[in-house]
């Protein structure tokens, strides 16, 4: 025999309300929770920033020495790159991080003040300044220190916060970051 009476349609209500979000306890415990991973977290950031300001001031370095060769060799004529100082007969490059020179005339030049804002608080330390002439050829013909002196190398700190970089350039435009 076949029951013909109606079955009662299945209930899935829910007794009570059931509202969505979140409580501001457990909201308060989420905010206090990622507070706690920044302050954790903000001072390897910063060392990581650090390296990276003294990385690229070590490059640009890096690059002024390749550029001055470069122009050297473009142009056929006798370059100098005066690094951490001012260059001797030219006019308007006062106390430079690094300038390239022909003659009087100023190919580039980046005064302390700029390295310094384009770098961040990076300093170039306090190496003496450095005369470097490149020959027409490009190759590096020596350089001469601040007393007039010719040297094998020169070498420069870059520094930012507890981190940072030595720069060493040889008498044949060679360059070693450390």
């Amino acid at each position: 025999m076949i029951n013909t009476q109606a079955r009662p349609a299945p209930s899935f209500a829910v007794v009570g309300s059931c509202e969505r979000g979140f409580t501001l306890v457990e909201l308060m415990v989420a905010v206090s929770v990622m507070a706690v991973l920044l302050v954790i977290a903000i001072p390897g950031f910063t060392e990581q920033i650090r390296s990276g300001r003294t990385q690229m001031a070590s490059d640009g370095l890096k690059r002024a020495v390749s550029r001055a060769k470069d122009v050297a060799r473009d142009t056929g004529r006798r370059t100098i790159l005066t690094v951490n100082g001012t260059p001797v007969g030219v006019a308007g490059c006062d106390d430079a991080a690094w300038a390239i020179t022909q003659g009087s005339e100023i190919i580039s030049c980046l005064t302390k003040a700029d390295f310094t804002k384009r770098y961040e608080g990076t300093s170039i330390g306090s190496g003496a300044t450095a005369v470097m002439t490149f020959l027409p050829s490009g190759i590096g013909s020596g350089i001469v220190n601040g007393s007039g002196d010719s040297i094998s190398s020169v070498s420069y700190e870059m520094k930012s916060g507890s981190t940072f970089k030595t720069v060493k350039i040889y008498a044949g435009g060679v360059v070693d970051v450390i």
